[in-house]
């Protein structure tokens, strides 16, 4: 008890010495600020000017307060005049002149001179300030230095194919959520290569770029990556090099990603198996085997005639048939997967043939897995459950499972069907 007192006490003391610290250190603090704020020329120049307008409003407050300058119904208090003397400053700086505020005495009118040449100078500082800093923001943009830190729920796409243009619009194609204004390129190529994309390609004119090493943790900060909705790493082509170095870059990059954001979706292009368990420890979503692919196909051409004709009809969106992954009514959740199949077939006329388990971030899952397991009593049975949890796969496709099996959690469908 007097340990634990005494831990209190303490812990009181340190939590006031922090208050005290804190307290103490605030004019500094606040001074430190201030003094940020004023080395920002815009806002010095407005703070300038917003001084001397006030300036104004207090002279001729006192120097034609008995002047013909506020003879007017509205004018008939001090805090009235105030405002009237304000606004004649403005008006005046910005050399609009109304007209209907004038100074009648002397005094009055050798400073509104000068306050017109000093609104001249001012406001012309403040323009130029402010032209500067979109002109600069355009460069930025048009050399690939602009920072996208202020997207949210977007698309980074790292690295460069030599076919970019032709990637961006089956990317626009395939997914109708995939928008250019909310997609972010990073790559560390000549800006007129993606200036050349927006000029001949209208639905690509809102595409950011941002140039620079995609697996460089700065820059995937800069485009910021833990606020995106997906991430696509690209086997890149913007350099003649390996393919060890190309997929050693890829590893890099999602590796990094994953220490930035745990929860966005990745999905990663490798031209080289033998790098797979580096992006499965960095828990990347989907793996796109480039060269793999190719050998599987010709292998298939070979013993199954007309099957190359068919894997490209179906994964060309341009086709009458497509297959697609699609959500389906919670309902289903425990369900059969037949009942599933029926579903589809008389709702969405697609036939299905199988299921994409465990889709969304490898995070969330092990968590929703760890509280399930952790609701049961029976100490057995909670080991087994927390070993099952070591095991879940990311986005596992399950094909052409049995009649009788029960739909999971997290799942989409996997169908054949019309392209729309």
């Amino acid at each position: 008890m007097i340990r634990f007192v005494r831990r209190a006490a303490k812990a009181g003391g340190e939590r006031d010495n922090t208050r005290v610290s804190y307290w103490k250190k605030f004019p500094e603090n606040a001074a430190n600020t201030l003094k940020a704020v004023w080395k920002v020329t815009f806002i010095r120049i407005v703070i300038i000017i917003l001084a001397a307008a006030l300036f104004t409003a207090v002279f001729t407050l006192i120097v034609e307060s008995d002047s013909p300058m506020y003879k007017t119904d509205y004018d008939k208090t001090p805090v009235q005049r105030f405002v009237s003397g304000f606004y004649y400053a403005i008006i005046s700086m910005t050399t609009i002149g109304y007209g209907d505020y004038s100074p009648k005495t002397v005094t009055g009118k050798l400073f509104a001179i000068a306050l017109g040449l000093f609104g001249i100078v001012s406001i012309s500082l403040l323009t130029a300030n402010i032209a500067s800093l979109l002109v600069e923001k355009k460069l930025k943009e048009g050399r690939g230095l602009k920072d996208f830190s202020f997207m949210k729920n977007h698309f980074i796409v790292c690295g460069w194919k030599k076919n970019m243009e032709t990637v961006l619009k089956d990317m626009l194609l395939e997914n109708d959520k995939f928008k250019p204004g909310e997609a972010v390129i990073i790559a560390n190529v000549d800006p007129d290569k993606a200036e050349i994309i927006r000029q001949q390609n209208p639905q690509l004119k809102d595409i950011n770029f941002l140039r620079g090493d995609y697996y460089n943790e700065a820059m995937l900060r800069k485009a910021n990556v833990q606020a995106a909705r997906q991430v696509f790493i690209l086997a890149d082509e913007s350099e003649d090099v390996s393919a060890t170095e190309i997929d050693s870059k890829t590893v890099m990059a999602a590796m990094t990603i994953h220490t930035l954001s745990r929860d966005v979706r990745v999905c990663a292009e490798l031209l080289d198996t033998k790098y797979e368990h580096y992006l499965k420890n960095a828990h990347v979503d989907e793996i796109i085997y480039t060269n793999d692919y190719g050998r599987l196909v010709l292998a298939g051409a070979s013993g199954s005639p007309g099957l190359t004709n068919v894997i490209n009809a179906l994964l060309n969106m341009e086709t009458d048939v497509c297959i697609q992954t699609h959500s389906f009514p919670p309902d289903f959740i425990g369900k059969t997967f037949a009942e599933l199949r029926d579903y589809f077939r008389e709702k969405m006329k697609a036939n299905l043939i199988g299921l994409v388990e465990n889709v969304g971030s490898y995070r969330h899952h092990k968590k929703e897995a760890i509280r399930e397991a952790q609701k049961t009593p029976d100490i057995s049975k909670l080991v087994e459950r927390l070993q099952k949890v070591k095991t879940i796969v990311s986005n596992n496709p399950n094909l052409h499972p049995d009649d009788d099996y029960t739909v999971q959690k997290n799942s989409l469908a996997v169908v054949i069907e019309r392209n729309r």
